[in-house]
């Protein structure tokens, strides 16, 4: 009975692993490129912006016709308890164009800062690491593969095989598109990049323990 009990343990201990490694799939697959989202990412907050400009005007406008309407109300206390809803709304309106001119101001200079961000910063850092990726990609992703086909690795390679062989199977659960495109090869590079540096050091430390035993 304990045996089965072990048994029932391990395979739901295994599901529960696969679920989380599929899970993890699906995040690197669908993790945004920055490079490509960029433009998606202006588009939605100039948008906004435009939308924000239309309410502004719209409401300049209605400000406007309230303005003729509370000039017409006497300046009595009868007069502002009799209009009192007109001269409220009036206020109100005229204090969310405050807002809405503050806030355009803000977004306007926030979309500017992406844009210098994305031009000064972001692209000649990037154009840096497609180069080195379209330079070493095709080796770089050999030698992972052949590492991952390796049935007699240590032990202590097996958190660094785990994580590699995971990014290698989100990548060719891509289609051939996207396989191809220069980015995706660079979202799949850094990683195995860094892995690859993990494995030669943790190689390179058992190949010295060996020359002492």
């Amino acid at each position: 009975m304990k045996k089965m009990s072990n048994m029932s343990n391990e395979q739901n201990d295994k599901w529960s692993d696969e679920v989380k490694r599929q899970r993890q799939i699906s995040d690197i697959q669908n993790s945004p490129l920055p490079k490509r989202g960029f433009d998606e990412f202006i588009k939605h907050d100039r948008t906004y912006l435009v939308s924000l400009r239309e309410e502004m005007e719209h409401k300049i406008i209605k400000l406007d016709i309230l303005n003729l309407k509370c000039n017409k109300v006497p300046k009595t206390r009868e007069g502002t308890i009799e209009n009192i809803d007109l001269l409220c709304e009036f206020s109100s309106l005229k204090r969310e164009i405050f807002d809405l001119k503050a806030k355009l101001f803000s977004i306007a200079n926030l979309v500017t800062d992406k844009e210098n961000h994305f031009q000064y910063v972001f692209l000649p850092q990037y154009d840096k690491e497609i180069k080195e990726s379209n330079e070493n990609f095709k080796d770089t992703l050999l030698k992972v593969r052949n590492i991952c086909s390796d049935k007699e690795l240590n032990d202590l390679h097996t958190e660094v095989l785990n994580k590699m062989r995971t990014e290698l199977e989100a990548f060719d659960g891509l289609d051939k598109k996207e396989r191809s495109d220069e980015e995706r090869k660079l979202h799949l590079y850094k990683p195995l990049k860094r892995l690859l540096g993990a494995f030669n050091k943790t190689q390179s430390e058992i190949e010295d323990l060996e020359k002492y035993k």
